[in-house]
Protein backbone atom coordinates (compact mmCIF):
# COMPACT_ATOMS: atom_id res chain seq x y z
CA UNK A 1 0.00 0.00 0.00
CA UNK A 2 2.92 2.33 0.55
CA UNK A 3 4.53 1.65 -2.69
CA UNK A 4 1.16 2.29 -4.39
CA UNK A 5 0.86 5.76 -2.34
CA UNK A 6 4.41 6.79 -3.06
CA UNK A 7 3.63 5.70 -7.69
CA UNK A 8 0.79 7.49 -7.05
CA UNK A 9 2.10 10.92 -5.35
CA UNK A 10 4.82 10.91 -7.91
CA UNK A 11 2.65 10.76 -10.91
CA UNK A 12 0.61 13.17 -9.54
CA UNK A 13 3.92 15.62 -9.36
CA UNK A 14 4.93 14.90 -12.71
CA UNK A 15 1.35 15.65 -14.20
CA UNK A 16 1.30 18.96 -12.30
CA UNK A 17 4.74 19.67 -13.65
CA UNK A 18 3.80 18.92 -17.36
CA UNK A 19 0.26 20.56 -16.78
CA UNK A 20 -0.54 18.60 -20.52
CA UNK A 21 -3.42 16.77 -19.28
CA UNK A 22 -6.25 18.06 -17.38
CA UNK A 23 -10.01 16.68 -15.63
CA UNK A 24 -12.90 18.60 -17.30
CA UNK A 25 -14.80 20.95 -15.02
CA UNK A 26 -18.08 20.22 -14.49
CA UNK A 27 -18.01 16.23 -14.96
CA UNK A 28 -19.91 14.51 -12.03
CA UNK A 29 -18.60 11.01 -10.86
CA UNK A 30 -19.80 8.57 -9.02
CA UNK A 31 -17.71 5.19 -8.07
CA UNK A 32 -18.08 1.73 -6.11
CA UNK A 33 -15.58 -1.01 -4.93
CA UNK A 34 -13.86 -2.67 -2.43
CA UNK A 35 -11.39 -1.51 0.42
CA UNK A 36 -9.53 -3.52 3.05
CA UNK A 37 -6.40 -2.03 4.88
CA UNK A 38 -5.30 -2.02 9.13
CA UNK A 39 -6.09 0.06 12.26
CA UNK A 40 -5.03 0.29 15.87
CA UNK A 41 -7.89 0.11 18.09
CA UNK A 42 -7.75 1.34 21.88
CA UNK A 43 -10.41 -0.61 24.47
CA UNK A 44 -11.29 0.82 27.70
CA UNK A 45 -10.29 -2.80 29.25
CA UNK A 46 -6.59 -2.47 28.06
CA UNK A 47 -3.90 0.80 28.01
CA UNK A 48 -2.59 -1.01 24.47
CA UNK A 49 -3.98 -1.32 20.86
CA UNK A 50 -4.69 -4.04 19.06
CA UNK A 51 -3.94 -3.83 15.71
CA UNK A 52 -6.57 -5.28 13.37
CA UNK A 53 -7.50 -5.98 9.52
CA UNK A 54 -10.31 -4.36 8.35
CA UNK A 55 -12.56 -4.69 5.04
CA UNK A 56 -15.73 -3.01 3.51
CA UNK A 57 -17.45 -1.39 0.59
CA UNK A 58 -16.73 1.87 -0.14
CA UNK A 59 -18.82 4.79 -2.18
CA UNK A 60 -18.62 8.08 -3.31
CA UNK A 61 -19.44 11.23 -5.88
CA UNK A 62 -17.10 13.79 -7.28
CA UNK A 63 -17.70 16.91 -8.63
CA UNK A 64 -15.41 18.98 -11.11
CA UNK A 65 -15.36 22.19 -9.59
CA UNK A 66 -12.77 23.35 -12.13
CA UNK A 67 -10.21 21.56 -14.34
CA UNK A 68 -8.38 20.27 -11.42
CA UNK A 69 -10.09 20.64 -8.26
CA UNK A 70 -13.08 18.25 -7.12
CA UNK A 71 -15.27 18.26 -4.61
CA UNK A 72 -15.84 14.23 -3.13
CA UNK A 73 -18.06 12.87 -0.50
CA UNK A 74 -18.00 9.13 0.44
CA UNK A 75 -19.91 6.47 2.36
CA UNK A 76 -18.49 3.30 3.41
CA UNK A 77 -19.00 0.64 6.11
CA UNK A 78 -17.38 -2.46 7.12
CA UNK A 79 -16.21 -4.97 9.58
CA UNK A 80 -12.84 -5.23 11.63
CA UNK A 81 -11.31 -8.47 12.71
CA UNK A 82 -10.82 -9.80 16.37
CA UNK A 83 -9.12 -7.75 18.60
CA UNK A 84 -7.43 -9.06 21.05
CA UNK A 85 -6.07 -7.01 24.63
CA UNK A 86 -4.00 -9.10 26.79
CA UNK A 87 -3.57 -8.64 30.59
CA UNK A 88 -7.08 -8.33 31.17
CA UNK A 89 -8.13 -7.85 34.61
CA UNK A 90 -12.51 -7.94 34.66
CA UNK A 91 -15.12 -8.74 36.60
CA UNK A 92 -17.22 -11.89 36.06
CA UNK A 93 -20.53 -12.66 37.78
CA UNK A 94 -19.62 -10.12 40.91
CA UNK A 95 -16.17 -12.02 40.92
CA UNK A 96 -12.91 -10.50 39.83
CA UNK A 97 -11.27 -13.14 37.38
CA UNK A 98 -6.99 -13.31 37.51
CA UNK A 99 -5.56 -11.47 34.35
CA UNK A 100 -6.33 -13.03 30.98
CA UNK A 101 -7.32 -11.57 27.48
CA UNK A 102 -10.04 -9.78 26.02
CA UNK A 103 -11.34 -10.24 22.49
CA UNK A 104 -14.43 -8.10 20.95
CA UNK A 105 -15.53 -7.75 17.35
CA UNK A 106 -16.25 -4.05 15.82
CA UNK A 107 -18.06 -2.46 12.97
CA UNK A 108 -17.27 0.17 11.31
CA UNK A 109 -19.25 3.18 9.00
CA UNK A 110 -18.12 6.94 7.88
CA UNK A 111 -19.21 9.73 6.08
CA UNK A 112 -16.54 12.16 4.43
CA UNK A 113 -16.32 15.25 2.63
CA UNK A 114 -13.36 17.02 1.15
CA UNK A 115 -11.72 17.91 -2.19
CA UNK A 116 -9.07 16.35 -4.34
CA UNK A 117 -6.38 17.72 -7.11
CA UNK A 118 -7.33 15.64 -10.31
CA UNK A 119 -4.22 15.74 -12.55
CA UNK A 120 -5.08 13.91 -15.58
CA UNK A 121 -7.67 12.94 -18.64
CA UNK A 122 -6.77 9.44 -19.78
CA UNK A 123 -4.95 8.64 -16.21
CA UNK A 124 -5.46 10.24 -13.52
CA UNK A 125 -3.29 10.89 -10.31
CA UNK A 126 -5.16 12.15 -7.90
CA UNK A 127 -4.47 13.63 -4.13
CA UNK A 128 -6.98 14.53 -1.75
CA UNK A 129 -7.90 15.45 1.89
CA UNK A 130 -11.22 15.08 3.34
CA UNK A 131 -13.19 15.22 7.23
CA UNK A 132 -15.56 13.56 8.55
CA UNK A 133 -17.74 11.94 11.15
CA UNK A 134 -17.73 7.83 11.47
CA UNK A 135 -18.85 5.23 14.01
CA UNK A 136 -17.73 2.20 15.44
CA UNK A 137 -19.93 -0.73 16.86
CA UNK A 138 -18.34 -2.54 19.51
CA UNK A 139 -19.33 -5.98 19.93
CA UNK A 140 -19.50 -7.66 23.65
CA UNK A 141 -16.19 -8.91 24.77
CA UNK A 142 -15.07 -12.22 25.57
CA UNK A 143 -12.75 -12.79 28.25
CA UNK A 144 -10.59 -16.08 28.32
CA UNK A 145 -7.57 -17.39 31.22
CA UNK A 146 -7.28 -20.00 32.55
CA UNK A 147 -10.16 -21.11 34.20
CA UNK A 148 -12.74 -19.62 31.48
CA UNK A 149 -13.08 -19.20 27.82
CA UNK A 150 -14.83 -16.75 26.24
CA UNK A 151 -17.22 -15.53 29.00
CA UNK A 152 -18.93 -12.18 28.78
CA UNK A 153 -17.86 -9.56 31.46
CA UNK A 154 -20.13 -7.63 33.73
CA UNK A 155 -21.01 -4.59 32.63
CA UNK A 156 -19.75 -5.03 28.84
CA UNK A 157 -22.24 -5.16 25.98
CA UNK A 158 -20.10 -3.86 23.96
CA UNK A 159 -21.77 -0.35 21.89
CA UNK A 160 -21.54 2.30 19.68
CA UNK A 161 -20.13 5.69 19.53
CA UNK A 162 -19.24 8.55 17.23
CA UNK A 163 -16.12 10.02 15.73
CA UNK A 164 -14.56 12.94 14.02
CA UNK A 165 -12.37 11.79 11.18
CA UNK A 166 -9.29 13.76 9.10
CA UNK A 167 -8.25 11.46 6.46
CA UNK A 168 -5.49 11.89 3.10
CA UNK A 169 -5.50 10.01 0.63
CA UNK A 170 -4.08 9.50 -3.06
CA UNK A 171 -4.97 7.31 -5.91
CA UNK A 172 -4.74 6.79 -9.69
CA UNK A 173 -7.56 6.55 -11.90
CA UNK A 174 -7.86 5.13 -15.52
CA UNK A 175 -10.10 6.18 -18.00
CA UNK A 176 -11.23 3.94 -20.33
CA UNK A 177 -14.33 6.09 -22.83
CA UNK A 178 -15.87 9.05 -22.18
CA UNK A 179 -17.91 7.95 -18.91
CA UNK A 180 -15.91 4.07 -17.69
CA UNK A 181 -12.90 4.38 -15.25
CA UNK A 182 -11.06 2.18 -13.08
CA UNK A 183 -8.80 2.98 -10.00
CA UNK A 184 -7.19 2.42 -6.57
CA UNK A 185 -6.73 4.61 -3.48
CA UNK A 186 -4.80 4.92 -0.41
CA UNK A 187 -6.18 6.58 2.55
CA UNK A 188 -4.19 7.37 6.07
CA UNK A 189 -6.99 8.03 8.24
CA UNK A 190 -7.30 9.40 11.96
CA UNK A 191 -10.39 8.81 14.02
CA UNK A 192 -10.97 11.02 17.52
CA UNK A 193 -13.57 9.01 19.42
CA UNK A 194 -16.59 10.46 21.66
CA UNK A 195 -14.43 8.43 24.49
CA UNK A 196 -11.48 6.66 23.87
CA UNK A 197 -7.96 7.71 22.52
CA UNK A 198 -7.61 8.45 19.02
CA UNK A 199 -7.24 5.69 16.24
CA UNK A 200 -5.26 5.61 13.01
CA UNK A 201 -5.85 3.39 9.71
CA UNK A 202 -4.34 2.80 6.71
CA UNK A 203 -7.03 1.73 3.94
CA UNK A 204 -6.65 0.66 -0.19
CA UNK A 205 -9.70 0.95 -2.26
CA UNK A 206 -10.57 -0.38 -5.43
CA UNK A 207 -13.18 1.32 -7.49
CA UNK A 208 -15.01 1.26 -11.07
CA UNK A 209 -16.57 4.43 -11.39
CA UNK A 210 -19.08 6.23 -14.18
CA UNK A 211 -18.63 9.70 -15.17
CA UNK A 212 -21.22 12.29 -17.16
CA UNK A 213 -21.95 16.14 -17.27
CA UNK A 214 -25.39 16.60 -14.98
Amino acid sequence: MKSLAAIAIAAAVVGAAGGAARADAHELTARFGPEAGVTRLADAASSDAAQVWTGGLAAGLSYGVTNRLALDAELAAGTCGEARYADVTVDIGGTTQPAGTLARTSRYGRALVGASLRLGVSVIPTLGVAVGVGTRMRGAGAFSNADVMGIEPDDDAGGAGLELLASARAGLDVRFDAHWLAGATVAATRAWPSNGAAADALTAQLHIAYAWYP
